[in-house]
């Protein structure tokens, strides 16, 4: 089967649903040119460099010695660690959400305290008030796994 490299791009194209006005805007030609662009068979390297970037995939791929074509479009740039990388820095903030969450609930639980009329602890007591409340809710984890 031989390599139609207009007819791949467009076809990768229209699998992102990207119009062809966007297309031509990204890669830098008019809309009549991009036309022209899905009619090629062959294409210059300086161009299927923009139309890479612009779709984010490699169509070099198709001409690689060791490739064999096949008439599919396939998966995008991003590599398996670029994903590890991102899903582990999602977990971290996650993390810090989950702990900023419980301070602001514990920020909470002392303000409702101090609008009751209890007296405001002193700055420095917080930290010992959010400990204590901590140890108190360890001691009732306990109780409940020992019953």
């Amino acid at each position: 089967m031989s390599l139609h490299i207009g007819k791949l791009i467009l076809k990768h194209l229209e699998s992102q649903g990207i119009n062809k006005s966007e297309f031509a805007r990204r890669i830098g030609v008019t809309p009549q040119n991009v036309y022209s662009i899905f009619r090629r068979s062959s294409i210059s390297t300086d161009l299927l460099q923009k139309v890479t970037q612009a779709l984010g995939f490699n169509f070099f791929q198709y001409y690689s010695p060791e490739a064999e074509y096949h008439n599919t479009v396939s998966e995008p740039l991003a590599s398996v660690s670029e994903l590890e990388r991102e899903t582990a820095t999602l977990k971290r903030e996650a993390e810090l959400l989950r702990q900023e969450n419980e301070y602001l609930k514990m920020i909470n639980e002392l303000l409702k305290e101090r609008s009751m009329g209890r007296p405001e602890p002193p700055v420095d007591d917080l930290h010992e008030a959010k400990m204590k409340k901590q140890k108190t809710a360890v001691k009732q984890q306990r109780k409940k796994k020992k019953k």
